[in-house]
């Protein structure tokens, strides 16, 4: 499970979405809250793993 690596860079955009009911909005959200507390969300690879949020 993981994000394609491809779509990496898209993934804290307003609507992104791989989900065919998905709205796009979750790491947007997740995003925006976490600049609001004074953090950043951001997206990583482990030891050739599929990226993850984190």
């Amino acid at each position: 499970m993981g994000i394609a690596p491809e779509m990496l860079t898209r993934i804290f955009q307003y609507g992104f979405t791989t989900r065919e009911d998905g709205h796009g909005f979750g790491l947007l959200s997740s995003a925006l809250a976490a600049q609001e507390m004074g953090g950043v969300a951001a997206a990583h690879a482990r030891g050739g793993q599929a990226p993850s949020p984190s």
